[in-house]
């Protein structure tokens, strides 16, 4: 028997947008900045179904993202981590009842064209402030 359960969340995963990364030179080091997607996928049923009748039971999803932005140095593994403010929420709704994590997950793979691109924008509203970061922690090193 297939399990389509377990293959809708594997290809949940391996739908996740992929970060959006850029490099900065700054006093002459390039350093790699890459912005990674935070997400949380809820839902819930919603509505009733009786088991004579056809129901209007609804499962109501939700799926929020947040930008974490790492700087680093190409090849270290010591990095600056930040979660950028603000956040988009996507909702919809499918009819039926939600079914453990794959609602939640084809939600997330549903949507990973607008999670790629909400990644693009907060690159680059977030250049100045990752120039910032970068020269704050060369004066607090400097120290």
């Amino acid at each position: 028997m297939i399990d389509w359960l377990g293959i809708m969340a594997l290809a949940a995963t391996t739908a996740q947008p992929l970060p959006a990364s850029t490099q900065v030179v700054h006093r002459g080091n390039s350093y790699d900045v890459t912005y990674r997607a935070q997400t949380q996928a809820r839902h819930k049923s919603v509505g009733m179904n009786a088991p004579t009748r056809q129901g209007s039971e609804r499962c109501e999803r939700t799926v929020t993202v947040v930008a974490e932005r790492r700087i680093a140095l190409p090849g270290a593994d010591a990095a600056l981590t930040h979660r950028l403010p603000g956040a988009r929420t996507w909702r919809d709704s499918i009819p039926g009842h939600c079914r453990k994590d794959a609602n939640a997950q084809a939600a997330v793979a549903q949507r990973s064209a607008q999670i790629a691109q909400f990644l693009a924008e907060a690159m680059e509203r977030d250049r100045p402030d990752a120039l910032a970061a970068i020269e704050a922690a060369h004066a607090l090193a400097a120290r």
